[in-house]
């Protein structure tokens, strides 16, 4: 994915304040969690990933926007510190019980946080998308999670997926 489609999916959950901390979960080789700094102006972001490797982040040269990397699961990671948002792109759908982590999340965030989620349009599971979070998916799981609005950002092509690539925005 290109970095300018990373940025276009995530640019309309992202508000513009100051001193921001997010997490972003499942954060691979950093992609999105470059994107991410490019938005925010000041702040820090965890990026959390199981792959030591993966969070060798290149490129990082966001001065105003702290990286911390975190080598963990994200499903079982005790969130101690409360967050302004959290950013899942193409993680979600490696949860088996989606509705759970979110409300875990959820206890997580700030007041008047968010969490964007980046997933492929898609209700059909196979081995690299074990657990599908299409956009109606969402909702229903948000819903059960306890948040109030769901949003759907951005929509672009996949060459992997026929339904192409959404991004989502959960408040509460």
């Amino acid at each position: 994915m290109e970095f300018s489609t990373a940025l276009n999916l995530i640019i309309k959950g992202v508000e513009q304040t100051e001193d921001q901390h997010w997490a972003d979960l499942g954060a691979g080789g950093g992609l999105f969690t470059r994107a991410l700094a490019q938005l925010l102006p000041s702040g820090s972001i965890t990026a959390i990933d199981q792959n030591l490797e993966a969070l060798n982040i290149p490129e990082w040269h966001s001065t105003p926007v702290k990286l911390i990397t975190q080598t963990a699961n994200f499903e079982t990671f005790n969130f101690s510190s409360q967050y302004h948002g959290f950013l899942m792109a193409n993680s979600l759908h490696f949860v088996a019980d989606a509705a759970q982590l979110l409300g875990k999340l959820k206890q997580a965030l700030l007041p008047g946080g968010r969490i964007i989620i980046v997933e492929y349009e898609s209700e059909t599971p196979n081995r690299w998308v074990p657990y599908p979070v299409s956009f109606n998916k969402l909702k229903d799981v948000a819903a059960r999670a306890g948040f109030t609005s769901v949003k759907k950002l951005h929509r672009t092509h996949s060459q992997y997926q026929a339904g192409g690539i959404y991004s989502g925005l959960l408040l509460f």
